[in-house]
């Protein structure tokens, strides 16, 4: 048996919710202004399947492209939180006392 994960599950619940309530609405649309021929009644099914359909995919659609946007923005953040190696090396060396501070300035200006 497969199993989903919670997006797919989530997909499948708006699928099926918006069918519910397209079907609902049209059926009480005919109640309300007259029956209507078994082809109406299939017609109806056929596009009220297909508007939920395309509901669940752009909600799909919507929420794997958020969550790929959060993956990213993750990973950017991560790469740009950290400060260069060589401006780590010139802290190390400044604190040592091995460069004085104009020599440190110089060549974090040369280095960027």
């Amino acid at each position: 048996m497969q199993k989903y994960n919670e997006h797919e599950r989530k997909v499948g619940k708006v699928f099926i919710y918006s069918f519910i309530i397209l079907e609902v609405f049209f059926v009480v649309l005919t109640l309300i202004y007259g029956g209507t021929s078994l082809g109406g009644y299939i017609f109806e099914t056929v596009f009220v399947f297909f508007v939920a359909l395309g509901i669940g995919v752009m909600y799909g659609g919507a929420r794997r492209g958020m969550q790929i946007g959060q993956i990213i923005e993750a990973k950017h953040k991560e790469i740009t939180k950290k400060e260069p190696e060589y401006l780590e090396v010139l802290k190390q060396r400044y604190a040592k006392g091995e460069i004085t501070k104009k020599e440190f300035e110089e060549m974090k200006k040369d280095l960027k």
